[in-house]
């Protein structure tokens, strides 16, 4: 089974796809249209984009990303 690559913040925007970002210190949850990722490179991939992420809460930078990869619906943040 061949692995693509991770998508870039330029191809999620392309597609209408959203971003899941999740704090494992404080457990703040947001998602984001890719869209919305106002000034980033868009061909930063998600892994690029974790270590780039931050916690809007608490500041944390122990924050999970995850892109939404097909149809299906990304959990709800809260």
């Amino acid at each position: 089974m061949k692995h693509l690559p991770p998508p870039t913040v330029g191809e999620l925007e392309a597609e209408g796809k959203r971003v899941w970002f999740y704090c494992r210190d404080c457990c703040h949850a947001m998602e984001k249209f890719a869209s919305m990722l106002v000034g980033l490179d868009p061909s930063l991939n998600s892994p690029e984009l974790k270590q780039r992420a931050r916690c809007s809460k608490c500041t944390s930078k122990s924050v999970d990303v995850k892109p939404q990869l097909d149809s299906t619906p990304l959990p709800l943040a809260q």
